[in-house]
């Protein structure tokens, strides 16, 4: 299982986040339905020698594993390595994790308020059919976890408990739900900020909604996700969540299922305090909505539909393999599993011929994009498994691109899309041609190996940081959308751009993969150059424009209000509600 990064932190402010208090929509479309067996998907471990394994399936990492306390050396200490740790910590009182020159990492699933007054909890879960009945969850259990623990709210450190697992009922029908919500934080020094009884050392890096239907099984052979440290690095048994559970506990599995994708999902937290920079997430038609609450904290509700992605996880003979693959192995990967009864020094061994891995990579980053788009001729080009999903986590500006002008904003965008693996933070901005880029990569095919992945992607982000980004003034701001890949252009059937609220939204579908990079061009009528960033380049045209001609297809401009939409097909027609320009 991986190792958990460590990543630096910010602090968000409240009110910031009162400007996300309204709809953010988003369209994805997969082309293709998803059975409970898809969900369900796994590959067995291979038990001779010569095989090489990848799984991008990120529910492992990021949705199943529970709340734990773990120590590591101080910033400070000399000691600091990014995988290097100390001790699994049984609670904050864990003298093991109390001593000098200590910090620590904490994870906090949250339980259900209890009272009006109650922070850092599930404040409730329901669903909406599409004829408006409206579902209210109710609340099953919480797995049992061993790593749970009492938080220390002077220190603003929530309580950490298990998943929890929620029934929604309609007339005699009923179906359970896992929910994972909660955060991850870091105390900068545990011995002084428990002497300093104040939240003065803790800081908020990440925040995490997800949501699956699942299917209570009872068995002895499920076992929790117990964390240990091997080597200094920090790992949890995962076997039970390789075969299929969403979460876990000893005894207890949340076997997966797919989604009902005519529901539309709303889970809402309470938060003392929330995360700054980014939100990346796989829900349709999103919406996000913030409202302070009596005890200086506030409400955060997230809801839409759920998306389809294209999963990969595959194995391949060694001598099968490409020489790109076998390059790219010798680079160091997130995560690695090699068979049972084989000592860890198998990964040492250079004969590919001699070993038998599995590799598990992120959803997100560079690497996992390299890695995915190499493994994409082994597997023709076709996912292996079509997931339902619905989930929403923060992710932080690594690059620090833009530092200056979201200093002090909070929550700065939202990104939504469908790809199988993205980037793992905000659209970078090329300065030569003054554009966002967001790279991304899926199967070309779903998992029937016929029928195209369609491609979705929508960014809402703050109107003043994009404005500070360019050096625009508070005129209204245009914006083109491209989609680019290896071969060429790629037609969008659907784009969209406005501004209101002060958010600039734009959304673009229809667009086919396997690894394009999107890329958005603000302009403004007669705004200058900014001295900071200096773009150069014209606007670029839409793919649709540029493109449909050439497929004898035409591009036409609809409008409704404030949002434009260009739609490009053989005979155009605008979408109910819009007119043509």
């Amino acid at each position: 299982m991986s190792s958990l990064s460590n990543h630096r932190l910010k602090k968000l402010s409240i009110y910031s986040l009162l400007i996300f208090a309204l709809l953010i929509g988003s369209t994805f479309t997969s082309g293709a339905s998803t059975s409970d067996e898809e969900e369900r998907f796994r590959v067995d471990m291979k038990m001779e020698d010569g095989w090489h394994g990848v799984n991008f399936d990120n529910s492992i990492k990021d949705w199943g594993i529970s709340s734990f306390i773990y120590a590591k050396p101080d910033q400070n200490s000399g000691k600091e390595t990014i995988n290097f740790a100390t001790a699994v910590c049984k609670d904050l009182e864990d003298s093991e994790c109390l001593k000098p020159g200590l910090r620590l990492n904490v994870r906090a699933l949250f339980d259900k308020c209890t009272s009006d007054t109650d922070l850092d909890c599930i404040v409730s879960f329901g669903a909406t059919k599409s004829d408006g009945t409206k579902l209210i969850g109710e609340m099953k259990e919480v797995l049992a976890n061993r790593h749970s623990f009492t938080g220390d709210p002077k220190q603003g450190i929530p309580d950490g408990t298990g998943a929890s697992i929620w029934t929604l009922r309609d007339g005699n029908n009923s179906n359970d739900y896992a929910l994972v919500a909660g955060l991850e934080l870091n105390v900068n020094g545990a011995l002084e900020s428990r002497a300093a009884g104040n939240d003065s050392r803790v800081s908020r890096r990440k925040m995490v909604y997800a949501l699956q239907p699942v299917e209570m099984v009872n068995s002895a052979d499920y076992k929790e996700v117990e964390m240990t440290i091997e080597d200094g690095i920090l790992t949890g048994n995962a076997n039970s969540l390789e075969k299929g559970c969403f979460v876990v506990a000893t005894g207890r599995c949340a076997l997966t299922k797919a989604f009902d994708t005519s529901l539309n999902f709303e889970v809402t937290i309470r938060l003392s305090k929330g995360v700054p920079g980014w939100m990346v997430g796989r829900i349709q038609d999103f919406k996000l909505g913030v409202k302070d609450v009596r005890q200086n904290g506030f409400e955060m509700t997230a809801s839409g539909k759920p998306s389809t992605v294209g999963a990969v996880i595959a194995w391949s003979k060694w001598k099968d393999t490409s020489v790109e693959i076998r390059t790219l192995y010798g680079q160091g990967v997130d995560g690695r599993k090699w068979r049972p009864n084989k000592p860890a020094s198998e990964l040492l061994i250079q004969d590919g011929e001699a070993r038998t891995i599995l590799t598990y990579l992120n959803e997100a980053g560079e690497r996992s994009i390299k890695h995915f788009n190499a493994w994409l001729p082994l597997i023709s080009d076709k996912a292996s498994a079509m997931r339902t999903r619905w989930n929403l986590q923060s992710v932080e500006d690594q690059s620090g691109q833009y530092t200056q002008c979201s200093a002090g904003k909070g929550l700065v965008g939202v990104i939504n899309s469908n790809a199988s693996v993205y980037s793992d933070g905000p659209p970078t901005f090329n300065k030569s041609t003054g554009t966002l880029e967001y790279k991304v990569a899926a199967p070309h095919y779903t998992s029937d190996g016929k029928t195209k992945h369609i491609g979705s992607y929508d960014l809402a982000m703050r109107s003043d940081v994009a404005r500070c980004i360019y050096g625009f003034s508070n005129a209204p701001i245009s914006a083109t959308i491209s989609i680019e890949s290896d071969g060429g252009t790629n037609i969008i059937t659907t784009e969209s751009v406005n501004e209101v609220n002060g958010l600039i939204k734009l959304r673009a579908s229809g667009f086919t993969f396997s690894s394009p990079t999107i890329k958005v061009k603000l302009s403004q009528a007669g705004a200058g150059s900014a001295a900071s960033v200096t773009p150069t380049a014209t606007p670029t045209p839409s793919t649709a424009t540029t493109t449909g001609a050439k497929n004898g297809k035409k591009t036409i401009t609809c409008l409704k209000g404030a949002t434009k939409k260009k739609v490009t097909a053989t005979n155009p027609k605008c979408p109910k509600g819009f007119k043509k320009a």
